[in-house]
């Protein structure tokens, strides 16, 4: 099978970074759960260029992006042994160097952990989907409208509190841990 692996949000927990900076920049005390939807700077009244920059200087400091799970790493090499892993990211690639040097100082490892590193743009939300992948590892709610468009994809969620709105959907389940994503496809 041809897995496709999201890194933000499913191995790096990068909307903690995202607070941190946000809430350095307008005086705020948001958390990770205040993050009620994907385009969450709406309900903070905060334009979605503003966002972006506070991202593209979260991406810069990547070396301080806590893993989601222990169990990634374990999980991944076992997935891709049987499997075709490939980390799909809709980083700007503008930042590739940064992401590349805290998978590597995570211990991350092309051929081990994953067969290749592929960006796609941010927009439509359904490039991931169109890349001919049979499953979806992603925590982007806007995956699962698409889900019901391509039967054969079958979409992991990975919960967050950005995609807890979302419903069920055929092709779609929602998993909390590396674990049970193990238990899942393994």
């Amino acid at each position: 099978m041809k897995i496709a692996v999201d890194i933000d949000g499913v191995i790096l927990d990068m909307v903690i970074k995202v607070c941190e900076i946000f809430n350095e920049r307008f005086n705020k005390n948001y958390t990770k759960d205040d993050v009620k939807r994907w385009e969450f700077f709406k309900d903070w009244n905060v334009p979605e260029e503003e966002i972006f920059k506070i991202f593209y200087k979260a991406y810069e400091e990547s070396m301080t992006l806590p893993l989601i799970d222990e169990n990634t790493l374990y999980i991944l090499k076992k997935l891709n042994n049987q499997n075709n892993v490939d980390l799909v990211t809709a980083r700007n690639i503008k930042y590739e160097i940064h992401l590349i040097d805290r998978l590597t100082s995570l211990d991350f490892k092309k051929g081990v952990h994953y067969i290749n590193l592929i960006h796609v743009e941010s927009k439509p939300y359904d490039a991931k989907i169109r890349l001919g992948y049979d499953i979806l590892i992603d925590d982007n709610p806007n995956l699962v409208k698409s889900a019901e468009n391509f039967p054969d994809i079958r979409i992991l969620l990975y919960d967050q509190p950005w995609n807890r709105y979302v419903g069920e959907v055929k092709n779609v389940v929602r998993v909390y841990n590396w674990k049970q994503i193990g238990k899942i496809l393994l």
